[in-house]
């Protein structure tokens, strides 16, 4: 993936203006963090869900799993 996205950096360098250049590195490096924002996301959705299995599978006390919602809940909210 990324070996391909040098391939094309190096295209722009020989042909086109630093402009051109400049424009292909912020794409690319856009493209990646898209990446790692989706592989994040994905994660933070699996445990969400993970965590509503043990909800359900457990029956709820009021009391300190009341007050104190998972560590993963609250990174979502």
């Amino acid at each position: 993936y990324f070996e391909g996205c040098l391939e094309k950096i190096w295209s722009y360098v020989t042909q086109y203006s630093d402009a051109f250049i400049l424009a292909a590195v912020v794409i690319c490096s856009l493209e990646a963090l898209q990446v790692i924002l989706t592989c994040v996301f994905m994660e933070l959705l699996k445990r969400e869900m993970e965590d509503r299995k043990r909800r359900k599978s457990r029956t709820y006390r009021k009391g300190s799993d009341f007050f104190f919602p998972s560590v993963s809940e609250e990174s979502l909210m």
